[in-house]
Order: structure tokens, then sequence, then C-alpha cells
């Protein structure tokens, strides 16, 4: 009988044993920390977006005899020019000006905007002043 009580007692402390030696704990993860902030700086320099502009404006024809560029019209009504970066490579460029209504006698306010974008110097018409055109 103390034999089998010896054998029990092997047998129990090897199950315990067995269900504890397997018992694997893993280590927290590591945290992963978040990629560190870009700036988003402008690659253009004061005034290059508006020179983008211009040079697009001035190979716009507008119907007139003679034949005139849009930029022409800006430049007849003194147009102030103004420029702001507005992040990931894009740039708005307004132009406005105010002139006298010769029918109304009133003055009227106008305002073009385009956007620029700085990788492939396309410029984009968001506001026109002068018909469809510009």
């Amino acid at each position: 009988m103390q034999m089998r009580a010896v054998v029990s007692a092997l047998l129990l402390a090897m199950t315990m044993l067995t269900a504890c030696d397997f018992v694997v704990v893993a280590p927290p993860p590591t945290p992963v920390p978040p990629p560190a902030p870009t700036r988003d700086v402008p690659r253009f320099a004061t005034g290059e977006a508006t020179a983008v502009v211009k040079t697009w404006l001035g190979r716009l024809s507008v119907p007139s005899t003679p034949p005139r560029s849009c930029l022409s019209y800006y430049d007849l009504n003194k147009s102030v020019w103004a420029e702001d970066y507005l992040g990931n490579g894009v740039w708005r460029v307004t132009a406005s000006y105010s002139f006298r209504d010769s029918s109304s006698g009133n003055f009227v306010d106008k305002r073009g905007e385009w956007r620029v974008y700085e990788n492939s110097l396309a410029v984009d018409s968001v506001q026109k002043t002068i018909g469809v055109l510009c």
C-alpha cells in the first residue's frame, strides 16, 4: 500500500509540474513610437508662387482688339497681389482690384484666386475676374 501511495504522489507531482513547467509568460509588447512629425516647409521663396501665376496669365489671351493677355488686365487695374502657403506644396495666390463701373458709377471690387503646386508648377484657377478665361 505504501508503494501505491508513493506512485500516486509521484503521478500527482508530475502532473502538477508538467502543468506548471510549460506555462510561458510572454513579455509585454514593446510599444512602437509614432513617427516623428515632419515639418511642412514650402520650397518656394516669397513671390515665386505669384510669379508662376503671372507667367501663366501672360500666356492666356483675352479676345479683344488688339489681343491682350490676361495679365495685362490685372496690371492695367493696378491689382494688389498676395500669396500664402496652404501646406503640402500648395500656394494660394490672389489679385484684387477695384474700378468704377461706367454705367452705374459705382466702384466694383474684383478678386482673382489661383492655386499653385510646387512640384508640378501647375496653376488652377479658383476664382476668375475676367470672363471665363482669367
